[in-house]
Protein backbone atom coordinates (compact mmCIF):
# COMPACT_ATOMS: atom_id res chain seq x y z
CA UNK A 1 0.00 0.00 0.00
CA UNK A 2 1.26 3.64 -0.82
CA UNK A 3 1.08 6.17 1.98
CA UNK A 4 1.52 9.69 1.65
CA UNK A 5 1.87 12.59 4.51
CA UNK A 6 1.44 16.05 3.42
CA UNK A 7 2.23 18.89 5.97
CA UNK A 8 1.81 22.09 4.81
CA UNK A 9 2.38 25.71 7.06
CA UNK A 10 1.74 28.94 5.04
CA UNK A 11 3.73 30.84 7.97
CA UNK A 12 6.32 28.91 9.24
CA UNK A 13 8.54 30.25 12.15
CA UNK A 14 12.34 30.59 12.10
CA UNK A 15 13.44 26.98 11.49
CA UNK A 16 10.49 25.25 10.49
CA UNK A 17 9.18 24.15 7.11
CA UNK A 18 6.37 25.26 4.95
CA UNK A 19 5.87 21.72 3.44
CA UNK A 20 6.83 18.49 4.63
CA UNK A 21 6.29 15.21 2.53
CA UNK A 22 6.88 11.64 3.43
CA UNK A 23 5.99 8.76 1.12
CA UNK A 24 6.74 5.36 0.32
CA UNK A 25 6.41 3.66 -3.02
CA UNK A 26 4.63 -0.06 -2.68
CA UNK A 27 6.64 -0.92 -5.59
CA UNK A 28 9.05 -3.78 -6.19
CA UNK A 29 12.31 -3.06 -4.17
CA UNK A 30 14.56 -4.22 -7.44
CA UNK A 31 12.75 -1.98 -9.65
CA UNK A 32 15.26 -0.35 -10.95
CA UNK A 33 15.10 3.28 -10.93
CA UNK A 34 17.65 6.66 -10.98
CA UNK A 35 18.04 8.22 -7.24
CA UNK A 36 16.40 11.59 -6.96
CA UNK A 37 18.65 14.32 -8.57
CA UNK A 38 18.31 17.88 -10.53
CA UNK A 39 17.77 17.11 -14.86
CA UNK A 40 19.47 20.64 -15.88
CA UNK A 41 17.21 20.44 -18.93
CA UNK A 42 14.03 20.54 -17.41
CA UNK A 43 15.12 21.69 -13.57
CA UNK A 44 12.76 18.59 -12.14
CA UNK A 45 14.15 17.06 -9.10
CA UNK A 46 13.19 13.60 -8.32
CA UNK A 47 14.25 9.85 -9.29
CA UNK A 48 14.13 8.39 -12.67
CA UNK A 49 11.99 4.97 -13.51
CA UNK A 50 14.05 3.14 -15.62
CA UNK A 51 11.85 -0.15 -15.69
CA UNK A 52 12.36 -1.40 -19.32
CA UNK A 53 9.13 0.48 -21.40
CA UNK A 54 8.63 2.92 -18.70
CA UNK A 55 12.02 4.53 -18.69
CA UNK A 56 11.93 8.33 -17.89
CA UNK A 57 8.70 8.52 -15.66
CA UNK A 58 8.80 9.34 -11.79
CA UNK A 59 6.45 9.30 -8.66
CA UNK A 60 7.69 12.02 -6.73
CA UNK A 61 9.29 15.16 -8.24
CA UNK A 62 9.62 18.80 -7.95
CA UNK A 63 10.01 21.92 -9.73
CA UNK A 64 9.77 25.88 -9.38
CA UNK A 65 7.78 27.38 -12.25
CA UNK A 66 8.81 30.54 -13.28
CA UNK A 67 6.43 33.79 -13.76
CA UNK A 68 3.51 33.48 -16.18
CA UNK A 69 0.94 35.37 -17.54
CA UNK A 70 3.15 38.50 -15.01
CA UNK A 71 1.52 35.68 -12.18
CA UNK A 72 4.67 35.32 -9.71
CA UNK A 73 6.98 31.83 -9.47
CA UNK A 74 5.65 28.73 -7.65
CA UNK A 75 7.38 25.76 -6.05
CA UNK A 76 5.28 22.38 -7.35
CA UNK A 77 5.27 19.11 -6.01
CA UNK A 78 3.54 16.27 -7.79
CA UNK A 79 3.23 13.18 -6.44
CA UNK A 80 1.13 9.67 -7.64
CA UNK A 81 -0.11 6.33 -5.78
CA UNK A 82 -0.99 3.21 -6.65
CA UNK A 83 -4.74 2.12 -6.43
CA UNK A 84 -5.10 -1.18 -5.52
CA UNK A 85 -6.77 -3.55 -8.27
CA UNK A 86 -5.58 -5.02 -11.15
CA UNK A 87 -3.32 -3.48 -14.11
CA UNK A 88 -5.13 -2.41 -17.73
CA UNK A 89 -3.28 -4.60 -20.60
CA UNK A 90 -1.43 -2.45 -22.94
CA UNK A 91 -1.61 1.01 -20.25
CA UNK A 92 0.65 3.76 -20.73
CA UNK A 93 3.18 4.36 -18.02
CA UNK A 94 1.79 6.57 -14.62
CA UNK A 95 5.10 7.68 -14.08
CA UNK A 96 4.50 10.63 -17.04
CA UNK A 97 1.72 12.18 -15.30
CA UNK A 98 4.11 13.27 -12.91
CA UNK A 99 6.75 14.42 -15.19
CA UNK A 100 4.21 16.11 -17.56
CA UNK A 101 2.43 17.96 -15.02
CA UNK A 102 5.32 19.33 -13.41
CA UNK A 103 6.86 20.76 -17.13
CA UNK A 104 3.39 21.88 -18.04
CA UNK A 105 1.82 25.23 -17.74
CA UNK A 106 -1.61 24.27 -16.57
CA UNK A 107 -2.96 24.29 -13.14
CA UNK A 108 -3.58 20.99 -11.45
CA UNK A 109 -7.42 20.46 -12.00
CA UNK A 110 -7.03 21.10 -15.88
CA UNK A 111 -4.33 19.02 -16.40
CA UNK A 112 -6.41 16.07 -14.98
CA UNK A 113 -9.04 16.86 -17.33
CA UNK A 114 -6.69 16.64 -19.78
CA UNK A 115 -5.03 13.36 -19.10
CA UNK A 116 -8.35 11.67 -18.16
CA UNK A 117 -9.54 11.71 -21.64
CA UNK A 118 -6.99 9.58 -22.13
CA UNK A 119 -8.65 6.72 -19.37
CA UNK A 120 -5.60 4.12 -20.43
CA UNK A 121 -3.73 4.29 -16.94
CA UNK A 122 -3.84 1.44 -14.35
CA UNK A 123 -5.38 3.21 -11.23
CA UNK A 124 -3.90 6.14 -9.20
CA UNK A 125 -3.91 8.98 -7.18
CA UNK A 126 -2.61 12.46 -8.19
CA UNK A 127 -1.51 15.05 -5.46
CA UNK A 128 0.25 18.22 -6.47
CA UNK A 129 1.10 20.43 -3.98
CA UNK A 130 1.87 24.49 -5.36
CA UNK A 131 3.33 26.64 -2.90
CA UNK A 132 2.90 30.63 -3.90
CA UNK A 133 5.52 32.95 -2.48
CA UNK A 134 2.20 34.99 -0.93
CA UNK A 135 1.49 32.18 1.72
CA UNK A 136 -0.65 30.39 -0.67
CA UNK A 137 -0.42 26.92 -0.67
CA UNK A 138 -3.23 24.92 -3.08
CA UNK A 139 -3.51 21.49 -2.75
CA UNK A 140 -5.51 19.28 -5.55
CA UNK A 141 -6.23 15.47 -5.01
CA UNK A 142 -7.72 13.45 -7.51
CA UNK A 143 -8.24 9.72 -7.72
CA UNK A 144 -9.02 7.97 -10.90
CA UNK A 145 -12.47 6.75 -9.34
CA UNK A 146 -13.43 10.12 -8.08
CA UNK A 147 -15.62 12.14 -10.33
CA UNK A 148 -13.66 15.81 -10.10
CA UNK A 149 -10.49 16.63 -8.20
CA UNK A 150 -10.64 18.28 -4.48
CA UNK A 151 -8.80 21.25 -4.03
CA UNK A 152 -7.71 22.66 -0.82
CA UNK A 153 -6.75 26.00 -0.43
CA UNK A 154 -4.51 26.86 2.66
CA UNK A 155 -4.34 30.58 3.07
CA UNK A 156 -2.13 32.88 5.93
Amino acid sequence: MCILFVHVDPDPKEGQYRLVVATNRDEYYRRPAKSAYKDEETNIIGGVDMQEGREGGMWLGFRTKGIEEGKEKKHCVAILLNLAGEALENSHGRGFIVKDYLLSSMKPPDYIKEIEKDHNYSGYTFVAVELRFVRIIKITYFQQKLASPCVFNVFQ
